[in-house]
């Protein structure tokens, strides 16, 4: 579900950018949709090993599973940030 949730997001963030046509912009939507694609299948495999854990009843496995999805969720909250904030912000300050 949250891969799906954010393919979508980056997807129609990504029609928006095809509209200015430059250089720069081609290699920032690459970055995306490669950013994007290892995002869905990361969490795609948590998901799977989260739901193994509770099919087993492995309380000890369903705890470590939690934290290890919490701090994925940082990480990757955070690297979007950078990705569509800080970047672009400091691509513009630059002028590359």
């Amino acid at each position: 579900m949250l891969g799906t949730g954010l393919f979508g997001v980056i997807s129609s963030m990504l029609v928006g950018l095809s509209m200015v046509s430059d250089a720069g912009i081609f290699s920032l939507i690459t970055m995306i949709n490669i950013f994007t694609l290892a995002v869905i299948m990361i969490m795609t495999y948590q998901a799977i090993a989260a739901k193994r854990a509770a099919v087993r009843k492995d309380k000890v496995l369903i705890a470590y599973n939690g934290i290890k999805l919490r701090v994925l969720f940082v990480l990757l909250t955070l690297c979007t940030v950078a990705m569509f904030v800080i970047i672009p912000a400091l691509a513009y300050m630059w002028g590359v």
